[in-house]
């Protein structure tokens, strides 16, 4: 029996993808026995098997003792483990150094798509196509394209990239193919205005590159996904909750309290304190969860199906942020001392600058979610899974970043 699909095997030796491979004819063959293979079809899991692995391919795989062994092979005694195609993590953003990208192999995904795209990043990118580097296949997109008033004089830059205007739009699409971007990623609160959005969408249609992430606010979820947003990256602990909204009887006036709370957040005398900004953020949330409404709800995810426009809800975001602090989780330890540092200076990432109100309005927030998205995916909605956070996290803590 022949198959061929991407390897995720953590009872592999990292060293066999950690070093430059040769060409897969000449490579000597890894044959796991006597492992169980879940194939993720939906049958049921087959036992004792034995895979043949040439390179990056399986070339082989039946019941052990049907399957030729090659002579040369490294064989390894896989009774117990289980075998299963590579996880990949649709949310990334990664700011760590090279090295700790091992993390994500040895917890089983082997494929990424960065939420936010530098210079570094495409290098990397590069490195690991190239067999220089361990790490995950890198889907790398360009920075956050917003409308705050940064100037962003190259791709190398901290800032996002503007585009406050149509021609400033379509501008970015002629740069993203110039170095190199495998998608545009559309920012979160720093919004793009209606004519810059769809200049962007149009024109990355007429050149082929594919245009993901947040929601404007100038624009509903329905135009957005008209217009080519191929997936909507929702994060239901920020203020850019665009599902939601998008299923309420009331959309335009969440529309608008959405467009006044970024214009608040953003004005050059913004004084608006985090418990006046809680306050606001509960309003409407509870607006929102008051006016659902299921048959728009339908109605929109049958044009979401229609369209391709795929969900990723990075459910673990608001799990996290309604649920304890992580401070003292073990798997600290796998986080890097600048992204610890980080986190104590931005108490939010921990979960800790917040009231039992706030609590109590993510976890009904949290439980709609899980009710909307279930119905989305029945619908035939595609769902992207991820966690989303900053870099690594505590991908170990939601299950290497496949439950969300």
């Amino acid at each position: 029996m022949k198959k061929t699909f991407a390897l995720i095997c953590n009872l592999l030796l990292l060293s066999s993808v950690a070093t430059p491979q040769a060409p897969s004819g000449t490579q000597t063959p890894v044959v796991l026995t006597h492992v169980t293979v879940i194939d993720t079809t939906g049958g049921p899991a087959q036992s004792d098997v034995t895979v043949v692995i040439r390179g990056e391919r399986i070339v082989e795989m039946g019941k052990s003792g049907e399957i030729r062994v090659p002579a040369e092979s490294r064989i390894v005694n896989a009774t117990g483990k289980f075998l299963i195609p590579g996880f990949w993590d649709m949310n990334v953003y990664w700011y760590d150094p090279p090295a700790y990208l091992a993390l994500f192999i040895a917890n089983g995904v082997t494929g990424v798509r960065e939420g936010e795209g530098y210079a570094e990043d495409r290098q990397m990118r590069d490195e690991i196509e190239a067999g220089r580097l361990l790490g995950p296949r890198m889907v790398v997109p360009t920075r956050w394209i917003t409308d705050v008033r940064v100037p962003a004089p190259n791709w190398g830059a901290a800032s996002g990239i503007l585009a406050s205007n149509a021609e400033q739009a379509r501008e970015v699409i002629r740069a993203a193919k110039q170095y190199g971007a495998d998608f545009l990623q559309l920012g979160g609160t720093e919004d793009v205005s209606r004519d810059a959005f769809f200049a962007l969408a149009d024109e990355a249609k007429k050149r082929g590159i594919p245009i993901e992430g947040h929601v404007p606010a100038s624009v509903t979820v329905e135009e957005a996904s008209n217009a080519g947003l191929k997936s909507i990256d929702d994060v239901p602990s920020k203020l850019d909750v665009e599902i939601l909204p998008a299923c309420s009887s009331h959309e335009q006036e969440l529309l608008k309290l959405w467009q006044e709370a970024i214009a608040r957040r953003f004005a050059p005398e913004h004084s608006e304190t985090p418990t006046a900004r809680r306050a606001a953020y509960r309003a409407r949330m509870q607006l929102a969860l008051d006016t659902y409404d299921p048959r728009k709800a339908e109605a929109l995810f049958a044009r979401l199906e229609a369209n391709h426009t795929w969900l990723c809800p990075t459910l673990t975001a608001q799990r996290n942020s309604a649920g304890p602090p992580l401070d003292s989780d073990p798997h600290l330890k796998y986080v890097s001392p600048a992204n610890r540092n980080w986190w104590d200076e931005n108490p939010y990432w921990l979960s800790r600058d917040k009231s039992a109100e706030d609590d109590a309005t993510r976890e009904r927030v949290y439980q709609k979610y899980l009710e909307i998205i279930g119905a989305a995916r029945r619908a035939g909605v595609g769902i992207l899974a991820a966690r989303q956070g900053k870099n690594l996290t505590l991908m170990f803590r939601v299950s290497a970043c496949t439950m969300s």
